[in-house]
């Protein structure tokens, strides 16, 4: 989603907005670094910038990043990255842009000019699907599309849920500039999320500093092509004052991030004037969540549908205080680090705007898991601490 800020405010990192669960992902363990693209970059004739969403080639160790150049900052594109770590301290030291690839139609031509926004991205491991939010004001729906890694052309697409658009009802469907942001696979590359940033139309109004706003999350099942769920998350409150004009002010869910066909990351950006840029992170829940596939209008329905359960992922004050938290839309994991835990990568989006950033950011993070999913070994060393615990 574009933001063009009147001022630059520091952002800041909110938690504990939804009380811990013992079953969450544990944490973010360490900070990793960050590094910049400078803004205004040209790279192969393109202005590097608009880094919306970004997903992870473990087999060549790059990175694929969406622009949401909407062909009027250049031919829409995603570039391939390739990031440089300190050896064995594995701190995060640049940012190399060495690819880009166009987005084209099935006919290998260009999108028509505001026809689509891209925001998110998620690797196959030989392809890329892509979320573009359309363009609700000129009548382009949102779509998901995959794409080739090499020619860029489009080879496939999944249907839209009738829900998000329609051409006959202006009352009905995504709002403009709040659609379908985030895109992730999961593990096994069988199921594709994505959801809407804010509400639908129908389902009640966009997010304001006193109440969140009930997005849909939609689930793909690809070996049918089709979407087989979809649920409710609610979303945070704008962090920001109400007694500010509303005019720049906004909060939603911009990513979503597969740990598993049940759990997910969830990433919610909040932009006020007063507060700036505030970041919170959620691991999510689907295993109690009501399927709405079949509820046409949330607006005043709410009862009796549980939505997915969040749960805030801990930010250690160090590792607030460390971090430049800005226009963050996009993350993806990295890899395994050498101590076994995961790195997770966040991509800010500049806007193309001189006041913004392009930085990508790295940290470490930690799941909690089950005593079922820890090796024998662990189990037994935790029951021997406990045992003289009480013995003690």
């Amino acid at each position: 989603m574009t933001i063009l800020p009147l001022t630059v405010t520091v952002g800041l990192i909110e938690v504990g907005i939804t009380p811990p669960s013992p079953d969450r992902i544990k944490e973010l363990t360490s900070f990793l670094g960050a590094a910049r693209i400078p803004t205004g970059l040209v790279f192969e004739e393109t202005e590097v910038g608009g880094l919306s969403g970004i997903t992870y080639n473990p087999q060549k160790d790059v990175y694929y990043a969406v622009s949401d150049s909407q062909g009027d900052r250049g031919y829409a594109r995603f570039y391939t990255l390739k990031l440089h770590w300190k050896d064995e301290a594995f701190r995060l030291e640049a940012v190399e842009v060495i690819g880009v690839t166009p987005i084209l139609d099935p006919n290998g031509e260009a999108f028509p000019l505001y026809s689509l926004d891209p925001e998110g991205i998620a690797f196959t491991g030989e392809t890329v699907w892509i979320s573009s939010e359309g363009n609700m004001a000129a009548g382009y729906p949102p779509f998901i599309k995959e794409f080739s890694l090499e020619s860029g052309r489009q080879l496939t697409q999944l249907p839209i849920p009738e829900q998000l658009f329609s051409r006959d009802n202006p009352n009905m469907g995504v709002r403009n500039n709040l659609a379908t942001e985030s895109l992730t696979l999961t593990p096994d590359g069988k199921t594709l999320f994505t959801a809407t940033e804010n509400a639908l139309i129908q389902d009640g109004p966009a997010a304001t500093v006193n109440q969140g706003s009930p997005s849909r999350m939609i689930r793909y099942n690809l070996q049918t092509g089709l979407a087989d769920g979809q649920f409710l998350y609610m979303t945070e409150a704008i962090a920001g004052s109400s007694l500010l004009s509303e005019t720049l002010q906004l909060n939603g869910l911009v990513e979503l991030l597969a740990v598993s066909e049940r759990r997910l990351l969830a990433l919610e950006r909040s932009f006020s004037l007063d507060r700036g840029f505030v970041i919170r992170l959620f691991e999510v829940s689907l295993t109690e969540a009501t399927d709405i596939g079949s509820v046409d209008s949330l607006e005043n329905q709410l009862e009796g549908i549980t939505p997915v359960r969040k749960t805030p992922v801990l930010i250690p004050p160090e590792i607030q205080a460390e971090v430049i938290w800005d226009n963050l839309e996009g993350m993806t994991f990295g890899p395994i680090l050498p101590d076994g835990r995961r790195s997770l990568i966040m991509v800010s989006d500049n806007n193309f705007h001189p006041l913004l950033h392009t930085q990508i950011i790295a940290f470490a993070i930690a799941p909690e898991l089950s005593d079922s999913a820890k090796p024998s070994v662990q189990r037994l060393w935790e029951w021997l601490g406990k045992f003289f615990d009480f013995r003690g």
